[in-house]
């Protein structure tokens, strides 16, 4: 299978070539991305839309549209400048050398002879991508709910918060 299959290329480079490596590197941190960033996402939205007030929920309401304006890949620079910086790296990898090394999240990136990251450090910055649009498009869900199914959820003792 082209997948899993590792084929050693003739020449001077031990790598090892194949997808499998890289498809897991690619699903594994999206995934994690997605458990990180839509709870949030979600709970934001339910803020803005059932618990804050008036006054409040128009300006948060417009900084996460503000917020999903912004190209992802801006979100996905900053946090790879932030969050890769040497002083943050050294301490993750200080922490996942030390206590957290057995866990594979915090590995280093399969197939990199220089990591600069983990997978926990890379679905960090994809959740941070994600999270805007993800915040927009719930709140824009939620706010859809008609007023009379909220009174009748109220009604039958539907806590408000």
């Amino acid at each position: 299978n082209v997948f899993t299959t590792r084929q050693r290329p003739t020449g001077h480079s031990p790598q090892a070539l194949g997808t499998g490596p890289l498809l897991g590197t690619t699903l594994i941190p999206s995934r994690l991305a997605l458990l990180l960033a839509v709870p949030l996402a979600v709970g934001i939205a339910l803020f803005i839309t059932q618990m804050a007030t008036k006054k409040l929920a128009g300006p948060v309401a417009f900084l996460v549209d503000l917020l999903a304006a912004v190209p992802s890949i801006v979100y996905g620079l900053w946090g790879g400048i932030v969050l890769g910086s040497s002083a943050i790296e050294n301490w993750l990898m200080k922490i996942n050398q030390a206590i957290l090394g057995w866990i594979p999240i915090w590995k280093p990136v399969a197939g990199w002879e220089n990591p600069s990251g983990t997978v926990f450090l890379a679905s960090q910055v994809l959740a941070i991508m994600i999270l805007p649009i993800i915040t927009a498009v719930s709140r824009d869900v939620m706010s859809q709910t008609p007023r009379d199914q909220v009174d009748a959820a109220l009604a039958l003792g539907d806590p408000r918060g």
